[in-house]
């Protein structure tokens, strides 16, 4: 009888022990779709924030460009020009246009994340505009 009674008390303990192994597993498991999901999420943030940089620098390279033209320094239309600098940098140009003091370039990008926008303003500083100065 208490060989019978040995025997139900190893097996309660081995089921015993192989659910702990099974609810740890889970509990790993879960850890891992946590971090590979966090990772993925992190993944995705920095390549939206670096498209939003190059869409930036491209905007302002297009405005400096177009302020030149628009000045005279380029021999150019000014969006135009803009537009080029735009298609350079596969990005459009979304919109242009002359301002009191220079030129005002927005440009998009579509990208996997969405549409990333940025918009530039170039030309004459606020004290050449004052003075009536060419900023040249």
């Amino acid at each position: 009888m208490k060989a019978k009674a040995d025997e139900q008390r190893l097996r309660r303990e081995r089921t015993m022990k192989n659910d702990a192994e099974r609810g740890s597993m889970a509990v790993g498991i879960v850890m891992l779709v946590v971090a590979v999901t966090l990772l993925a999420a992190l993944a995705s943030v920095m390549a939206a924030q670096s498209q939003h940089d190059q869409v930036r620098a491209a905007a302002g390279i297009a405005a400096l460009q177009a302020a030149d033209a628009q000045r005279g320094l380029i021999a150019d239309v000014p969006c135009a020009r803009a537009e080029r600098v735009a298609a350079a940098h596969a990005a459009t140009a979304a919109s242009c246009g002359e301002t009191e003091r220079g030129m005002l370039v927005t440009l998009t990008r579509d990208s996997l994340l969405g549409r990333v926008t940025a918009t530039a303003h170039a030309g004459r500083s606020e004290k050449d505009h004052a003075r009536g100065g060419s900023g040249a």
